[in-house]
């Protein structure tokens, strides 16, 4: 007869399995509905992709394809996706699906591994429920990413590298690894503060040096009209969303939250200037927590905020854009589960808030720019997490962090 114990222990494995197999049946038909997405008329995001990359091969302006969803992206992810082109195009989609799976799954247990002291936690099974439970909470950004075939996961994948290897103190992959992520979307580049605010000034520009490279790249194909095509991008793209030309402000941010309520507003110089003020401090405020920290790992708070700023400094507000807020959510959460210290009222409260207003609001007022709100309940969840050490958990021991 099995102990109590085993029992409990068996039972445990089997919950686990479940939530893993939960995950696996989701993700299958995510897969089939990416499909369906992909053979429309108009396909979807990386259809956009690979005909941009196709024109790259062609030498002519990825810009200028005429497609559903124009290319709107830094030549270097049409050079990645042109070895996609010469793949039917079913295996093509198929590959990029389980590509950024796997991205999202290494940049999860990446963060984990990185700062295993902040979470009192490790990497394994007893990771399944808790997983299954933050996947569902995070449910709309990867959905939207997966089914319109997006670059999201991809570019944070590179940006967990970038912090995992920031914490390795190892410049050249830190650099490289921030260098791919803002070569793929200019997002990313606000880690460049990160790396400045700590003095790692060689990684920074280190880090500038591969981004540059990484756009020169698509120069292989062709040298002669690259700079012409990049100049099409920022005067048809990025002149129009910095200047706010290109239609009613909608960014997750305080200037894109009072522009649902009056769009006169919304465009008033003085509330551009007080969102970006009101963005940078409150990033800020959670770096300065830890930027004096001993422990290397304690950085990974002002990571997750970095991050998070850069979704409050984008013009857009757009759901896929949303995966830059996934590193927050999973180490906040199993923060939330693993850390004694971390299970006070206030606490509490503030995470049920966080997960009340992330999944309701912005569906309930049919408005992307109402994701500010919770986005602003996380930086003061990681403002606390950066001023309250982990404390011993008696459920799940942390391994010793590795050298």
């Amino acid at each position: 007869m099995l102990s109590h114990c085993a029992t409990s222990a068996l039972a445990g494995r089997k919950k686990h399995y479940a939530a893993a197999a939960a995950v696996a049946v989701v993700i299958l038909v995510l897969l089939f509905q990416t499909l369906r997405k992909a053979y429309r008329p108009q396909g979807y995001d990386f259809t956009s992709y690979l005909l941009s990359a196709q024109a790259l091969l062609e030498k002519r302006n990825p810009y200028l394809v005429e497609t559903h969803f124009p290319y709107i992206y830094p030549l270097f992810l049409a050079f990645v996706v042109s070895p996609l082109t010469i793949l039917p195009y079913g295996v093509a989609s198929v590959f990029w699906f389980l590509l950024n799976v796997g991205a999202l799954l290494l940049s999860v247990r990446g963060l984990i591994d990185a700062a295993p002291t902040q979470t009192n936690t490790s990497w394994g099974w007893h990771l399944a429920v808790p997983g299954l439970t933050l996947f569902l909470i995070t449910f709309s950004a990867i959905q939207n990413n997966l089914l319109n075939g997006q670059v999201n996961l991809l570019m944070l994948a590179c940006c967990v590298v970038f912090f995992t290897r920031f914490t390795d103190n190892k410049s050249v992959g830190c650099a490289v690894g921030l260098g791919c992520a803002i070569a793929l979307k200019l997002l990313p580049a606000i880690l460049l503060g990160f790396l400045v605010l700590r003095r790692r000034l060689r990684c920074a520009i280190y880090a500038v040096l591969a981004t540059v490279l990484f756009c020169l790249l698509p120069g292989l194909i062709d040298r002669r009209d690259l700079f012409v095509w990049y100049g099409t991008y920022i005067h048809q793209f990025l002149i129009p969303k910095l200047t706010a030309t290109g239609g009613q402000a909608g960014g997750f941010n305080l200037q894109g939250l009072l522009a649902c309520f009056s769009p006169s507003l919304g465009q008033s110089p003085f509330v551009r200037v007080a969102s970006f003020i009101a963005s940078v401090s409150a990033v800020l405020a959670v770096d300065l927590a830890t930027v004096r920290s001993r422990s290397v790992q304690a950085q990974v708070w002002a990571f997750c905020a970095y991050l998070i700023g850069a979704l409050f400094l984008s013009p857009m507000a757009e759901t896929h854009h949303l995966v830059l807020a996934i590193p927050a959510i999973v180490l906040l959460g199993t923060k939330a589960v693993f850390d004694d210290s971390w299970r006070t009222k206030g606490v509490k409260v503030l995470l049920g808030s966080f997960v009340a207003s992330f999944t309701i609001l912005p569906q309930l007022f049919d408005a992307a720019s109402f994701y500010f709100i919770p986005l602003c309940i996380l930086i003061v969840l990681l403002f606390v997490a950066a001023q309250r050490p982990a404390c011993g958990s008696s459920r799940v021991p942390v391994e010793a962090p590795h050298q």
